[in-house]
């Protein structure tokens, strides 16, 4: 079965055990899959759009997120340093976002200084929209 599941895989790219299911690039991130960030990366979906995020954070919850947010989240700072090694933005017009989902996840200070770095964190985020809620 293993053999026939592996000729399977060879000739077609998926296997008939296991078959990997299609993830976006912001629910690899939440799922903390490494190699499936990078291989997507590399594909060039994007790192700057908003994907869905099928509940990877919460059970039954799906959410549009980009990329940095669902690193912030997840308070993955090497993710975050990738992500930005790979174009994705911070500036101005999502720097707040960002700097206060930071802030409402409670991340380490590590990730919370380097993001504070790349723009400057808002006076107060009451008035800031987060996209997901903690």
């Amino acid at each position: 079965v293993f053999a026939a599941s592996g000729l399977v895989a060879m000739s077609s790219g998926h296997p008939l055990i296991w078959a990997p299911q299609p993830v976006t690039l912001s629910q690899a991130i939440a799922l903390k899959d490494r190699g499936e960030v990078v291989w997507q990366l590399m594909l060039g979906p994007g790192p700057n759009k908003r994907y869905d995020v099928a509940e990877a954070l919460r059970e039954a919850e799906h959410v549009m997120l980009t990329p940095l947010e669902t690193a912030i989240i997840t308070r993955e700072v090497d993710l975050v340093d990738t992500l930005v090694d790979w174009g994705a933005v911070q500036d101005e017009r999502n720097g707040p976002t960002l700097n206060c989902l930071a802030t409402a996840v409670k991340a380490q200070p590590q990730l919370v200084e380097r993001l504070a770095g790349r723009s400057r964190p808002p006076e107060s985020c009451e008035k800031v929209e987060l996209p997901w809620q903690p």
